[in-house]
């Protein structure tokens, strides 16, 4: 038995199906005696050119081991499966099971990401906190303290506070 790497490239609309896609295809490879070393789902991407009016694609990496009559059977339900937009099969002299560059860099940015989210997390948690002293301006400060809404000054009257100083004036 030899040895593939197959990229397939998925229409967008049909992301959600995937996973029953692969399955049908690791059953197909299974059937035949073949084994899958590697699969990555690396979700959707932009393509470098437009193929049939569409942008992007959901990718999907798979690593086999199988006979010739099984490769003959997956590049024929490739070529009747409309959702998959382009393959590529290349033959390997050996199992590939070490995780892709293209996945290592995508972790890698969700892991940034979500450090970044984390972090802004907790610039939101802190604010006003730490050190007790506000960042409002003094003046603004002594407004919001009285009971003065935005835009009304202690000396300008104007505000929603205004109506209430107005009555109890009259």
């Amino acid at each position: 038995m030899r040895h593939y790497e197959i990229v397939i490239l998925i229409h967008p609309d049909q992301s959600k199906q995937v996973d029953e896609m692969v399955r049908r295809y690791r059953e197909t490879i299974e059937s035949g005696g073949g084994t899958v070393h590697r699969y990555e789902d690396w979700g959707l991407r932009r393509l470098e050119y437009i193929i049939r009016k569409i942008h992007k694609a959901h990718y999907v990496l798979l690593n086999i081991e199988c006979n010739n009559e099984i490769l003959d059977e997956l590049k024929q339900n490739f070529r009747y499966n409309d959702a998959v937009i382009r393959q590529m099969i290349i033959r390997r002299e050996e199992a590939v099971t070490e995780v892709s560059p293209i996945l290592k860099l995508k972790q890698k940015s969700e892991a940034e990401e979500a450090e970044r989210k984390s972090v802004r997390a907790i610039g939101t948690d802190q604010r006003g906190k730490g050190d007790g002293e506000s960042k409002m301006p003094p003046a603004k400060e002594a407004a919001v303290s009285d009971g003065v809404a935005d835009g009304a000054t202690a000396g300008n009257a104007t505000g929603a506070g205004a109506d209430a100083a107005g009555e109890d004036a009259k």
